[in-house]
């Protein structure tokens, strides 16, 4: 039986040369890549941070790699069943509004 879940850390810009993770515990990261309009999967970076929104869109949001990770570890412990343990999802798009009206891309 598979539980194709993991503890998955999106990793994006943040304001004024920041960096943000989020983390969450998430079943299905495939469908970080799916594109309804095309009904594919897709790379297109602008879908996937669509869907990341969707799929981060509560949890916490750390500026230190390190600290997120910590988090994750902890979540870790919460999952006796944890397929893809803890991974780290690059998306060089802003996640926020606030981010992207000051002077980034979406």
């Amino acid at each position: 039986m598979s539980a194709d879940n993991g503890i998955y850390i999106l990793w994006t810009p943040g304001l004024y040369d920041t960096t943000e993770f989020r983390v969450a515990h998430l079943a299905a990261i495939d469908n970080l890549d799916w594109d309804e309009s095309t009904r594919e999967l897709t790379t297109n970076d602008d879908v996937r941070m669509k869907n990341a929104r969707e799929m981060w869109g509560g949890a916490k949001m750390f500026t230190s790699r390190v600290e997120a990770l910590d988090y994750a570890a902890d979540m870790l412990e919460d999952y006796p069943i944890c397929e893809y343990g803890i991974s780290f999802i690059h998306i060089p798009r802003h996640f926020t509004d606030a981010a992207i009206k000051v002077g980034g891309t979406a």
